[in-house]
């Protein structure tokens, strides 16, 4: 199978029980051949994207927490639906410290993997 100057050969290549000729050759290149089996594939695929899931995670509480701020810092309650402007002002406030607790949480879980 090795050929002067990457020469392409078409000879067969036996993997054991899985047996191809493949269409080139080239010489002047190693390869390694690794067959897994696909729960093994799939579960590394799994994991990995799990892992990118962790990571971007910040994204989705961020995007929460500036309206809420930017609503909180704008706006002037008053009383709506029987409820009072002071009470409004405290259930978003209250939404603000869960979102930014959801958004500390979000970037240091990546920090522990």
């Amino acid at each position: 199978m090795t050929k002067s100057r990457g020469a392409p050969t078409r000879e067969p290549v036996d993997l054991g029980r899985i047996t191809t000729t493949p269409s080139i050759v080239y010489a002047n290149t190693e390869q390694e051949v690794i067959i897994v089996t696909r729960d093994r594939i799939h579960l590394c695929l799994q994991v990995a994207m799990d892992r990118i899931g962790k990571r971007d995670r910040w994204m989705v509480p961020l995007g929460v927490l500036v309206p809420l701020v930017l609503a909180v810092t704008t706006t002037t309650f008053t009383k709506r639906f029987g409820i009072g402007g002071g009470e409004w002002e405290t259930v978003f406030v209250m939404f603000i410290v869960f979102t930014a607790a959801w958004l500390v949480y979000s970037l240091v879980l990546p920090l522990r993997l």
